[in-house]
């Protein structure tokens, strides 16, 4: 492992980062208080209260350059960009939200991240993924479930394990709306069709980080999973060796699995840590 012995360096170097001036977690204000625009950071450093040993495992780094912008959240539903029945647009509009969703990481980035499962990018450095794409991958998973029938082969699925996947997003997308906990005040308001209970008062203003802009970032840096490294043996019976692809490991199934994501936000890094199987 490449981060075993280099705690002490990690806290070095988020300490100068910190001393810089460079922790960019607050939400910068105008003049007028409102956060209009930002430039991007170049990183982001945010404390944890998850326990571990490790000196700086108090501090969570992302080399991810986020900025904010003011945007006004409609909550519009005559939009069905990403809204209705299954159909060839909507399935490309989600396509190209998660596009770009692992991208690649140097061993510096993985050191000051702190995470200590990384896999290895065949082109150099190491594949991850940011907490937003595993977010996003978990809405994608509950509207395609909302329409089996669209979305599923009923006699090759294996629904105990698609229940088991789909199972856990409402929880995990729980505890990060939580972590998140949006703030913003919210009025209800009558309407000509709110004659039951009012509704929700729409437009709201929000301070959202650019994602357009970290979109954007990530598409430079997109990793392809057929170029991920295996480990040389099964991780499931600790036998099968791999097929030699890359140093010492088999070439990943599309099917792998992602663990490692932090609740703390969605720039924070995940790393892909387990595989199903290889061929």
């Amino acid at each position: 492992m490449i981060l075993l012995g280099r705690a002490e360096q990690r806290q070095q170097v988020l300490s100068a980062l910190e001393q810089a001036g460079e922790d960019e977690r607050d939400c910068p204000d105008d003049n007028d208080g409102h956060p209009d625009h930002q430039e991007a950071a170049e990183h982001s450093i945010v404390e944890t209260k998850c326990p571990s040993s490790t000196p700086g495992a108090d501090k969570l780094y992302s080399p991810a350059p986020v900025k904010y912008v003011n945007r006004c959240l409609t909550g519009d539903i005559d939009t069905p960009k990403f809204m209705g029945a299954p159909r060839p647009e909507l399935d490309r509009a989600w396509h190209d939200l998660l596009e770009a969703t692992m991208i690649r990481y140097t061993d510096d980035e993985l050191l000051l991240a702190n995470n200590a499962t990384p896999v290895r990018h065949e082109d150099g450095g190491y594949a991850g993924g940011l907490g937003i794409s595993h977010s996003l991958h978990c809405l994608k998973r509950l509207k395609q479930y909302i329409h089996p029938d669209y979305y599923y082969n009923h006699e090759t699925q294996d629904w105990a394990e698609l229940y088991s996947h789909v199972d856990h997003c409402p929880e995990s997308l729980r505890q990060e709306i939580l972590c998140s906990a949006d703030a913003n005040v919210y009025t209800p308001q009558w309407t000509a069709h709110s004659r039951v209970k009012p509704t929700v008062r729409v437009p709201r203003p929000h301070a959202c980080v650019d994602w357009a802009a970290l979109h954007g970032w990530m598409q430079g840096r997109a990793a392809r999973l057929d170029d991920m490294v295996g480990p040389p043996y099964s991780l499931y019976d600790g036998k099968g060796e791999g097929t030699g692809h890359g140093e010492g490991g088999g070439r990943w199934d599309v099917s792998c699995g992602v663990v490692g994501l932090s609740c703390l936000g969605s720039a924070v890094v995940f790393v892909v840590a387990v595989g199903t199987r290889f061929f």
